[in-house]
């Protein structure tokens, strides 16, 4: 029974963190789509705005430039263990802590990336990447590299 807990332990932890992982990324996904409906429903800017500048404490859809009384949906921090990067698309080069979308459900700013990972390296773990194109539209793709450039 021992040898069998010591196998199958590891490999739980890892289904469990990529799990988070593919959640975290859905909702990453979510929140962008709601945020250029919204844009598009209002006839104006709305952003989605990463909590205290770092996306892992959560994000806010809001018509201002910060997570205030004005937003229109809070979103929580995300589990401990799972880290949100943002990247230019197509560089290293460090992303927007907030997106903003246009009356016409364009993006304001350059096409950006997300990598959703762990926070410390698991072994079978995948990081996400949500590709977020100009146009608005998004995507999700897995990389065992732990790079989404």
């Amino acid at each position: 029974a021992g040898i069998l807990a010591m196998i199958a332990v590891p490999s739980f932890r890892q289904f469990m963190l990529n799990q988070r992982l593919k959640n975290a990324s859905y909702d990453v996904v979510s929140a962008l789509a709601l945020t250029r409906s919204e844009a598009i429903t209002r006839n104006s800017t709305v952003s989605l705005v990463a909590s205290g500048g770092d996306w892992a404490n959560g994000w806010c859809v809001t018509t201002a430039m910060d997570c205030s009384a004005a937003a229109i949906v809070q979103h929580a921090a995300l589990n401990r263990g799972i880290s949100v990067s943002t990247y230019l698309l197509g560089t290293t080069t460090a992303g927007p802590t907030t997106i903003t979308f246009g009356s016409s459900g364009r993006m304001n700013s350059a096409a950006t990336v997300f990598a959703i990972a762990s926070a410390t390296a698991v072994s079978g773990v995948q990081t996400r990447c949500v590709t977020l194109s100009l146009a608005g539209t998004s995507h999700i793709s897995v990389v065992d590299t732990g790079s989404c450039s």
